[in-house]
């Protein structure tokens, strides 16, 4: 909560952050030093013997054209297929999601390495198990998912469990890394601490545009995000507690309880309304118990875009200050 001169304004962006610490750990982007990333090896065999008779044109051989001996097609004489010319898979070794460090048949692998951590705080290669596409259902384990190479199986939260959806790994240094990777309309969002950036498609609540069975949920920026719903099971409802702030069902949002007619948790699920202009509100979504209150600062003061001072949701107005 924002004390203005006259008004108290719940910021949801402020308050989604603080719920998604379970989450997210916190906005930024990801850097390049933060887990250690094999690089190929240019290694050549030099053979000059260019007459062996195997069809492929390199003289060592083996069939596979590389001209190394080794019938993996390389080019690095181990045998194996990563490229780093040591004899050995990088199956389990360290890697750097969204850019990929890993061999064709693995994938970069966000997990949660520390037991105490609630969110992913490593990534590893691993191998493929699946094939599901970016925005398809998928299942989540510990140390893998059914995500395609490049995705990551979303559970609600960056450390938990379970069906999800598969999300685009993204470079968090490139401000064209999601494009690259086919969504030009969205952002790479990267988590400070974490080695996860995810291409986060930009929505507006009162006019979501997201994929079927996505929902828009107030996030990191101060802006808000298409994201998979992760309501408890029965919950999710108006007046149903919440903790995480895609603990609602899609068109409703999680606020803290004294904002809230009759929630008995921390925090409840309460819809989203539309303002007009000058501040009043534009429909009837509200009980009699509630109105439609601000969810942003009008004046503009925090940055906020211009384009959600529209925004509200159903809840008990603040008190003035003096009140």
């Amino acid at each position: 909560m924002r004390t203005q001169p006259s008004h108290h304004f719940i910021n949801l962006a402020l308050v989604s952050s603080v719920i998604m610490g379970a989450n997210a750990c916190g906005p930024d982007k990801v850097g390049a030093g933060q887990n250690a990333q094999n690089e190929p090896a240019d290694h050549i065999d030099e053979d000059e013997d260019e007459d062996v008779g195997d069809g492929d044109g390199d003289g060592d051989g083996d069939g596979d054209g590389d001209g190394d001996g080794d019938g993996d097609g390389d080019g690095d004489g181990d045998g194996d297929d990563d490229g780093d010319d040591d004899g050995e898979d990088d199956l389990w070794s360290p890697c750097i999601p969204g850019i990929e460090a890993c061999a064709d048949h693995q994938k970069c692998q966000p997990y949660v390495k520390d037991d105490d951590n609630c969110c992913v705080d490593a990534a590893m290669c691993v191998p493929i198990t699946g094939d599901k596409k970016v925005r398809a259902a998928c299942l989540r384990e510990r140390y893998g998912d059914d995500c395609q190479k490049d995705a990551f199986c979303f559970a609600g939260t960056s450390g938990k469990e379970g069906a999800g959806w598969c999300q685009q790994l993204c470079d968090g240094l490139s401000a064209d890394s999601c494009a690259d990777k086919g969504m030009p309309q969205a952002i790479c969002m990267g988590f400070s601490s974490t080695p996860l950036a995810m291409c986060e498609v930009p929505c507006h609540p009162l006019h979501p545009e997201c994929e079927a069975g996505g929902g828009c949920y107030p996030g990191l920026n101060s802006a808000f995000w298409c994201v998979p719903p992760a309501p408890e099971p029965g919950q999710g409802n108006s007046g149903d507690g919440c903790v995480l702030v895609q603990g609602c069902h899609p068109g409703l949002v999680c606020i803290p309880a004294e904002y809230f007619d009759g929630c008995t948790a921390e925090r409840c699920c309460t819809p989203f309304c539309e303002l007009n202009a000058d501040g009043s509100p534009a429909g009837e979504t509200c009980t009699t118990s509630e109105t439609c209150v601000p969810a942003f600062d009008p004046d503009g003061s925090d940055g906020i875009n211009p384009a959600f001072f529209n925004i509200g949701y159903c809840g008990i107005p603040p008190e003035e200050d003096g009140a």
